[in-house]
């Protein structure tokens, strides 16, 4: 496995082409491109659960409390996958890395994305402005899980 500090540290110098540049303009692109998706999921989602509602006298609307999830699961199960990246990533070339190179499992996807959304809500997105100042632009939740986010269209050495 590489290791994306050493290959991307001042020892080494960066390469040709940074696989860190411009990523957090992608990133922003990328999370609205989520919206869309988590909305619409969620919209789908609304609706069955309506159906479910109806048809079980109201028995089932205790699942109406999984809608929240959406957007944690949603990114979990994206980041998680093969792909290592959300839809959203995907369509901006972004993707998903632990700090060693290899991909995220299931379980650190689902850290990354719970620690996003937490600490957007205890902060009102202000903590993403820590992303500004970082090495590799790294918010506090890539920090705290262990993950990089960089180019997909850049080769790594």
């Amino acid at each position: 496995m590489r290791d994306l500090r050493r290959d991307f540290g001042p020892a080494r110098g960066m390469p040709m082409i940074d696989p860190f540049r411009d990523v957090l303009t992608r990133r922003v692109a990328a999370y609205l491109l989520d919206l869309v998706f988590i909305a619409i999921i969620g919209g789908l989602l609304g609706i069955l659960l309506t159906f479910l509602a109806i048809l079980s006298f109201g028995l089932l609307s205790v699942l109406f409390f999984m809608l929240p999830a959406v957007g944690v699961l949603y990114g979990a199960l994206t980041i998680g996958g093969a792909n290592s990246a959300t839809w959203g990533m995907r369509l901006v070339s972004l993707t998903v890395r632990r700090t060693d190179g290899g991909r995220p499992d299931f379980a650190q996807a689902l850290i990354f994305s719970l620690l996003f959304y937490a600490t957007i809500a205890l902060t009102s997105w202000l903590i993403l402005l820590v992303a500004l100042v970082t090495p590799r632009k790294r918010a506090v939740h890539d920090l705290l899980s262990g993950l990089v986010i960089l180019r997909s269209d850049v080769p790594l050495p």
